[in-house]
């Protein structure tokens, strides 16, 4: 706790000395390995994040991000992997819950010895194994943290050089969890018994 409490002071005095840098945008994307599974399958959902008007040693320093899923009970999250070397003070994998990951952040280490990481590509920031657990579709979509505010990054991004942030989170990504093919053949074996039982009927 006293390690946040100091990288919170740390983000709130760099943000107050060092010169403000020109607005910056920075664009998210998600994408998974398969968009259809059957019950029970697993996937990976990867989150990308690129300083898309960037300049020269601005690229992202620290973020603070929930990842979301818009319909319960269709696809759970087993675990999150953070890429870049973020700094073990300054990074927290977060909680995976019912409804998607919380309060997942990281900065400072690599980003800091890497102050490019981002401009003008993606670079991805974290990769999460999804597991299919009913049939239905989801959509993923991220958004600054439940505690962003309280890291010091209320955009749910910050850059090397201090200065606004505007943060485009995307449309997501989706995910279809459909039957098995052999549920599928009995489902339609069944409507065409009954349909052929309607028309002996009727004849």
């Amino acid at each position: 706790m006293r390690a946040l409490a100091n990288r919170t002071i740390l983000v709130c005095l760099t943000l107050v000395l060092v010169p403000a840098a020109s607005a910056a945008t920075v664009e998210v994307s998600m994408s998974v390995d398969d968009t259809e599974l059957l019950v029970g399958q697993t996937t990976t959902l990867h989150l990308f994040a690129e300083v898309s008007n960037g300049v020269a040693n601005n690229g992202i320093w620290a973020y603070a991000l929930n990842v979301l899923g818009d319909a319960a009970g269709v696809a759970g999250m087993n675990s999150v992997v953070q890429y870049g070397s973020p700094d073990a003070g300054f990074s927290n994998p977060g909680a995976i819950g019912p409804d998607g990951l919380r309060d997942v952040y990281g900065g400072d280490g690599g980003f800091l010895a890497d102050k490019n990481r981002g401009i003008g590509t993606p670079y991805e920031l974290l990769a999460i194994e999804l597991l299919a657990t009913s049939e239905g579709n989801v959509t993923f979509g991220a958004e600054a943290a439940d505690f962003s505010v309280i890291l010091g990054i209320n955009s749910g991004f910050l850059l090397q050089q201090a200065g606004p942030v505007t943060v485009d989170f995307g449309d997501g990504a989706s995910l279809a969890v459909v039957p098995e093919p052999s549920s599928v053949a009995l489902l339609l074996g069944s409507l065409c018994l009954a349909a052929s039982r309607r028309r002996r009927r009727v004849n």
